[in-house]
């Protein structure tokens, strides 16, 4: 069994990656996607590997928790 700390980081790791991979898609019916490619550029025009605001903001939440704790007023600046 991986240790918790290994499987954080893949929590996280999985997050960005999947991330990354579903904006070239994001807006488009599930029925309009044939199958999935990497540099696929998409709604945005981004650059492969580019993740949303979803992992912005996980980013900004995780930083906020293992430097603060729990701190709304931190999360919120960071979210900013």
């Amino acid at each position: 069994m991986p240790e918790l700390a290994d499987r954080l980081k893949g929590a996280v790791w999985g997050h960005l990656v999947g991330d990354a991979m579903g904006v070239p898609y994001e807006f488009m019916p599930a029925s309009a996607i044939e199958r999935v490619v990497f540099g696929h550029r998409g709604s945005h025009n981004q650059p492969p590997g580019t993740w949303s605001d979803d992992g912005g903001l996980m980013l900004a939440l995780l930083d906020s928790m293992l430097s603060a704790g729990f701190d709304l007023e931190d999360q919120g600046k960071r979210a900013l």
